[in-house]
């Protein structure tokens, strides 16, 4: 048994190097490009949106699975279907040269203008639901992790770059200004 972990030992100790050179590798790239800032937004967006699994693994109870984990997964496998689907319809659009230069306004697409993003928020929250569980006190905090998600594609890259392109695209066409008064930006209902 002692050579069988000294062997994977070994064998972990090699990847980590690898993984350690590759990673400098990359840092310096991106030094030299002056990149070093995507990079650094990515490793907190990752961090950010994992939080509730990694509070989740941190966490020693050992509760039997309730009503907030079916819940939480029902929520996520709903956002995964719905983010499937949207990308689904939305290449298959794309795909027909009947629809070029033309918006998509069937399927999903009908009752949101980023079904996609809807669906990839639904997972978020639904896997913090599943984790929320078995958090307490402190650990809560990772409620960030779908907030973040929300604010970043409602207010800072997805749905404002998106909705900006469209206008410039098709701003001054009829349809497209009859889809944009009748079809909610995200949730396929108007809340206010």
């Amino acid at each position: 048994m002692l050579m069988i972990g000294s062997v994977m030992g070994n064998a972990l100790m090699k990847f980590a190097a690898v993984d350690f050179g590759i990673q400098w590798v990359l840092w310096v790239v991106a030094a030299l490009l002056r990149t070093e800032r995507f990079y650094d937004l990515a490793g907190v967006w990752i961090f950010v949106t994992l939080l509730p699994t990694l509070m989740l693994n941190l966490e020693k109870k050992d509760k039997p699975l309730g009503f907030q984990d079916y819940l939480g997964w029902g929520l996520w496998t709903v956002g995964f279907i719905t983010e499937a689907v949207a990308d689904q319809q939305k290449w298959k659009f794309r795909s027909d040269p009947e629809n070029a230069g033309k918006f998509i306004r069937s399927g999903l697409w009908a009752y949101s203008r980023h079904p996609n993003y809807m669906g990839e928020i639904l997972q978020w929250t639904g896997l913090f639901i599943s984790a929320s569980s078995v958090l307490s006190g402190v650990q809560y905090i990772s409620i960030v992790s779908p907030l973040f998600i929300w604010y970043l594609l409602n207010y800072v890259s997805g749905i404002p770059i998106l909705e900006q392109h469209a206008m410039k695209k098709w701003g001054s066409d009829p349809a497209f200004q009859d889809y944009i008064r009748n079809t909610p930006v995200l949730w396929p209902l108007k809340l206010f």
